[in-house]
Formats: C-alpha cells, structure tokens, sequence
C-alpha cells in the first residue's frame, strides 16, 4: 500500500505536487513493467540490472518491499539459471505488483 504520508514526507509538505508525483510514479512503474516482461525471459541481466537501478530508489523510498524482494529474487534466478517458468513466475510477479502500485497511484490521483 501506497502511504501518502511517506509522498507528503518526499514532496515536504506541498500537497500540490502529489499528482504529478503520482502520474510521474505511475510512468516510472509502467517503463520497469514492460522492461521486466522483455529482460527478464531473454535471461538479460545487464538490462535487467540497469531497469531496477532505476526504479529501487523510488521502491525503496516508498517501503515496497515486495517489489524490492522480487527484484532481487529475480536477479537471483538468473544468476542460477533458474528454468524458464520460474523466470515467468518472476515476470508475472514483478509485473502485478507493478500494476498494483500503478492502480494505488491512480487511486491518490483520483481522491484529489
């Protein structure tokens, strides 16, 4: 879950900002989802890698430790290996936290 506290914590105070934040989220999000869905089952770790670098701060200031955990899963997987419908388990995880992030962002958008 999205705290809009942490976002107001972020953007210090000034609420007016909160939408752009969350449209500029919702687009970040997106641009991993579909990095995800094409690095991960070419087994590309160097994409992938330079994919998460540029979405783990946002995640991390936004305490999503699930997406976090399955980065790093995923990374891991392809360090081993790992069979190609583990890779999809990790793609299909990765990309539903991404939409649920998505949808939590359009929720603040729309509250406002």
């Amino acid at each position: 879950m999205i705290d809009i506290q942490i976002i107001r914590s972020l953007l210090m105070g000034q609420d007016e900002f909160i939408e752009e934040f969350a449209t500029a989220s919702i687009d970040s999000f997106g641009e991993f989802s579909d990095q995800v869905k094409t690095h991960l089952p070419e087994r590309n770790l160097e994409a992938f890698r330079h994919a998460g670098h540029k979405i783990k701060p946002v995640a991390q200031m936004l305490e999503q430790e699930a997406l976090l955990n399955g980065y790093e899963e995923a990374k891991d997987r392809l360090n081993r290996d790992a069979s190609d419908e583990t890779i999809q388990d990790s793609v299909e995880t990765l990309t539903s936290l991404c939409e649920e992030i998505q949808e939590q962002f359009r929720s603040i958008i729309s509250s406002r």
